[in-house]
């Protein structure tokens, strides 16, 4: 997902921007990493997020 976002600033040309689809992708998948997370810490520390 980061790669072409990767070899693009390291080379960079035009300004790359990424598409709404792009964007919403990105946000779905941090979010489920975020509570992927969240549900391996113990109780003790979810209680403070």
């Amino acid at each position: 997902m980061l790669t072409p976002y990767a070899t693009e600033f390291r080379y960079p040309s035009d300004v790359m921007q990424p598409t709404s689809e792009e964007l919403e992708d990105a946000l779905i998948k941090a979010e489920e990493l975020f509570d992927f997370v969240v549900s391996v810490l113990p109780d003790e520390i979810k209680t403070s997020l």
